[in-house]
């Protein structure tokens, strides 16, 4: 069986299994480059280019007309240098990088299980007892779409990750 092909970049022809199986000697050139980076608080031009002609179409949601453009979001094809810092900054800055309790979605080891069974049960409950039942249900599928990056990066800048942001 022939293994499939691993993700590249789209700015070059690396892939992540060229810094997995490239030796110490590529991991530590890579680490000093890496904090080069944060030294100088300067980065390579390749390290933020996006290669969009492979832009890649997502659906905004299972049920969407496939028909509608405004249902698909294009993800564009980054830099491996710039996805593996990302990694570093998002394991070493993870303490500061928390998000409710009451998030469930989109999450590392969470979903949305758990808030569909409580809102089946109260439903449930109240049904039961020959009550009315109220719900109100917000459709987030754009939410990403309007982001208030001022907020955010005062946000950001309020759990002490200026350093990382200014670079």
């Amino acid at each position: 069986m022939q293994r499939a092909r691993a993700k590249s970049d789209g700015c070059s022809d690396l892939t992540f299994d060229h810094l997995k199986h490239g030796g110490t000697d590529l991991t530590g050139r890579i680490a000093l480059l890496l904090n080069s980076i944060l030294m100088h608080d300067t980065l390579p031009g390749n390290f933020v280019i996006s290669y969009t002609a492979q832009t890649v179409p997502i659906s905004k949601g299972r049920n969407v007309n496939a028909a509608d453009g405004a249902n698909f979001r294009g993800i564009a094809l980054s830099s491996i240098y710039g996805k593996l810092f990302d990694n570093i900054v998002l394991c070493r800055f993870e303490d500061k990088l928390q998000t409710s309790q009451l998030q469930f979605g989109f999450k590392a080891k969470s979903s949305t299980n758990l808030c569909t069974f409580v809102l089946k049960e109260a439903l449930s409950y109240y049904v039961t007892n020959h009550s009315n039942v109220f719900c109100s249900f917000l459709d987030a599928t754009k939410a990403f779409d309007r982001i208030n990056y001022c907020k955010l990066f005062r946000l950001l800048l309020k759990r002490d990750l200026v350093q990382v942001l200014m670079f």
